[in-house]
């Protein structure tokens, strides 16, 4: 009796051991992928890694119901098109070599192709609305050595637009707005100049067009200020008219306690407006990123460029840095980037939150588990659900070891 009651415990411990070993396993499958079901709502969060580093950068729906995803993968550089099926499990993917400063910005047009832009040098790429390439363009003809650093632009008028600077780092020398045809030639180039403006321009977006007229977001700066040389910085808008008269513009005003409003994105809304998202960075001229303080401010504009309403957030986190802004189909509004919860700042958690049509916030999510993640595009299904993509990667590595990244979420924000 006595030695069976030691093999009874002894199968117990056994017992016990595999429990903890499925449980082991289990935590360690959930670091790529964590799949669950809200109601009849099909939620998750997948990794995708790869050999090289890999990250995402833009998602379209696919015409079978998943998802065509926009990325790039290192060493060497490549834009990646990925499809991905309607739960985010990968199908084809696809590789083109890229320029080896390569960093990708896409844009769906009217017609379905997705142009590609390259933020760090004149190229861009044209893909169909499957994802094949159709071809390959260049604007150094127009501006050698220059930055094509905003997505492509559709204009009213059928032709295409964008924006370059011969120096992406702070302090730009000029900026010049380049006409397109629907095959990526150029038309026309017009410069934008700063003795037109109380400032010098920073990163500037042109968002629409027409025959007569660019209209343009971005930054302005106002000089600089204080002891160690911080940059006055605002957000601006203006129409620029393509006959070379003065542009007319406005400068937002931004929270009391920043002087420092870096523009990070914007998107279209509807009837021609467009609305973009704003954080009140201490901005130091070799340092910007991590003197960011916890607000982030919201402007919407309508057609006419005439301010309708912004309002500050406070998602309740420190060192907040948007990426995207997103017009969702009830004409919401959804931001997301990353952010710090601590003054370390040595690790990033994804956020997102969503505004109404009068700028009331809907709700917001900081995601402290998914630690140096970085979302980057994303949109909302018919069905309610968001579905956002990006990357994971150690703060301060390269995109050699990066994984890209899937989500979809509830209407609540929530992935599991």
């Amino acid at each position: 009796m006595k030695n069976n009651g030691r093999i009874s415990w002894r199968l117990q411990e056994i017992g016990i051991l595999l429990i903890l070993l499925l449980l082991s396993v289990t935590f360690e499958s959930c670091e790529k992928s964590v799949d669950s079901k809200v109601g009849n709502q099909d939620l998750f969060l997948k990794k995708i890694g790869a050999e090289r580093g890999e990250s995402f950068s833009g998602i379209y729906p696919s015409a079978d119901g998943g998802y065509l995803t926009i990325g790039q993968r290192s060493d060497p550089l490549e834009l990646v098109v990925t499809l991905l099926d309607k739960n985010g499990n990968q199908g084809l993917h696809v590789a083109y070599p890229v320029a080896s400063n390569f960093s990708a910005v896409s844009r769906k047009m009217s017609d379905g192709r997705i142009w590609v832009s390259s933020l760090y040098d004149s190229k861009f790429y044209i893909l169909s609305p499957s994802g094949e390439m159709l071809q390959e363009g260049n604007l150094s003809n127009v501006a050698n050595d220059w930055h094509l650093y905003s997505p492509v632009c559709e204009g009213q008028d059928q032709q295409y637009y964008a924006s370059f600077s011969n120096n992406l780092v702070r302090v730009f020398n000029s900026t010049f707005l380049v006409t397109m045809d629907d095959k990526g030639m150029s038309q026309d180039l017009f410069e934008l100049s700063d003795t037109n403006f109380p400032g010098n321009l920073r990163l500037v977006h042109v968002y629409e067009a027409d025959a007569d007229a660019f209209k343009v977001i971005g930054n302005i700066s106002l000089g600089i200020s204080g002891l160690f040389g911080k940059e006055r910085l605002k957000t601006f808008v203006a129409t620029v008219p393509k006959d070379g008269s003065v542009p007319s513009y406005a400068i937002m005003d931004t929270a009391e306690n920043s002087e420092y409003d870096f523009m990070n994105c914007y998107t279209l809304t509807k009837n021609g407006g467009v609305a973009c998202v704003s954080s009140n960075k201490l901005y130091y001229i070799n340092d910007y990123y991590d003197n960011a303080l916890p607000e982030m401010e919201v402007f919407q504009f309508d057609k006419d460029q005439k301010l309708l309403w912004k309002v500050e957030l406070d998602i309740g986190a420190l060192r907040v840095s948007p990426t995207r802004i997103v017009r969702l189909n009830d004409d919401n509004l959804m931001v997301f980037g990353h952010c710090s919860t601590s003054d370390a700042g040595s690790s990033f958690k994804p956020f997102m939150a969503v505004i109404d049509v009068n700028g009331k916030l809907a709700f917001s999510r900081i995601y402290p588990e998914l630690q140096n993640t970085y979302l980057v595009d994303g949109y909302r299904e018919e069905n309610g659900t968001y579905v956002l993509v990006g990357y994971t990667a150690l703060f301060g590595q390269s995109f050699e070891n990066a994984d890209a990244l899937i989500m979809r979420l509830d209407a609540q924000g929530n992935y599991h």
